[in-house]
């Protein structure tokens, strides 16, 4: 016999067990979790297992799995499925998904400080300025001038500001600037102003970011300093690419004069590379020179500054590409060596690749062949040996 219970329907069975008190002939005993019809109760098995009987099974309820499955798996009786964990996707914000206290209609109304923290009203903000029209992307960027600098500083406003300087015009631009005029430093040492710094770089005219390095050459600092900063670095790439030389000189001097640190440094390497791509042929050969003279066969060989040598290899004129390879074959089994290493050997493959048929490339073969054993019995000169065998050698 079964009634309805809790966790499923009780059995009713006829009383069979001689120890538990006498019942009347034909009244049933209901069974509660933790008797059992053959032995009576066992309190300890009852106390650490209550209530986990299913469906009048005495066996115990399985436990859910881990990992993937339905929405289900997992779930209590009578409990609402838990929401899956991820991603969500980007989609456009609608209408329906703006705060209730700003609404789409008068949002130009409200208090643009409200962009910092609201995401919802940031995206829908970013919609505007991208897709609407002339008369609009003004009202908006009148609305935001006054809060630049409070915006560039948040998690949500820092991308409304970078969107504001890509839409807006030559006059624009530059009054969102002054905002920013005395507040570079705080700008680039925060994890969403650095970006806006970036940004001012990348869309206004050189005349008008002189701000920028005006106050990073008189930081603390100093541009080694701000090199070796994490976002700091970011920023000087961005002073390269995009300012003249006239301007960036007094950056590129300081990088040439701290090369062989800032080549093994895990953010000012960046810089470097930055200053070998962009500097001139002069600063170029300083560059190299300076990387000979703190022992260019190190530098090849770290994990860090291993990149710096392969891009001046690649970057600089034929004369400081044969300077190069005249210091790593000056002493013996250096290019062994470098060829052996997990770093050097991309390094030494850079190197024949650029270096003309002459007598300098011919003794960089001849070093490396006559010890092309140890080549092949290393690990990580697979593909250093396949160029030599490419080229004849066996």
């Amino acid at each position: 016999m079964y009634l309805p219970g809790p966790f499923g329907p009780i059995v009713m069975l006829p009383y069979v067990n001689s120890h538990c008190p006498a019942l009347p002939a034909g009244q049933p005993l209901m069974l509660q979790h933790g008797f059992s019809h053959l032995g009576g109760l066992d309190a300890s098995w009852a106390q650490s297992r209550q209530y986990e009987c299913a469906l009048g099974s005495p066996t115990m309820r399985r436990r859910p799995r881990r990992g993937k499955g339905g929405p289900s798996r997992g779930r209590l009786f009578g409990m609402a499925p838990e929401p899956r964990k991820g991603r969500a996707k980007a989609a456009c914000v609608s209408a329906a998904a703006m705060p209730a206290a700003v609404a789409p209609s008068n949002f130009l109304d409200s208090d643009p400080r409200a962009l910092a923290e609201d995401a919802n009203l940031s995206s829908f903000v970013l919609t505007q300025l991208e897709k609407g029209n002339k008369a609009k992307r003004s009202a908006i960027l009148g609305w935001l001038h006054p809060v630049v600098l409070e915006l560039a500083l948040s998690v949500h406003g820092c991308r409304v500001i970078q969107q504001a300087l890509e839409v807006a015009s030559g006059e624009v631009c530059g009054p969102f600037a002054e905002e920013l005029h005395g507040h570079v430093q705080e700008l680039l040492e925060s994890q969403h102003g650095n970006h806006v710094l970036q940004k001012c770089i990348e869309m206004l005219p050189p005349c008008s970011i002189q701000f920028i390095f005006d106050e990073l050459a008189y930081w603390p600092l100093s541009w080694v300093g701000v090199s070796k900063h994490r976002f700091g670095c970011r920023v000087l790439e961005r002073l390269l690419e995009h300012c003249p030389e006239d301007m960036t000189l007094p950056l590129v001097e300081a990088v040439v004069g701290e090369a062989n640190a800032l080549a093994r440094h895990p953010y000012g390497n960046y810089v470097v590379q930055h200053a070998l791509e962009y500097g001139n042929p002069a600063h170029r050969s300083r560059l190299v020179a300076a990387f000979v003279e703190s022992g260019i066969a190190f530098l090849a060989q770290h994990r860090i500054a291993s990149n710096v040598i392969e891009k001046a290899i690649g970057q600089v004129c034929t004369t400081d590409q044969q300077t190069i390879g005249l210091a790593l074959i000056a002493a013996p089994q250096t290019l062994l060596v470098m060829g052996c290493s997990r770093y050097g050997t991309s390094v030494v493959q850079s190197l024949l690749e650029v270096l003309s048929p002459g007598p300098l490339r011919g003794e960089a073969i001849r070093q490396l062949v006559v010890d092309l054993p140890q080549l092949k019995a290393s690990k990580h000169s697979k593909q250093l040996v396949e160029k030599l065998t490419s080229l004849g050698y066996e």
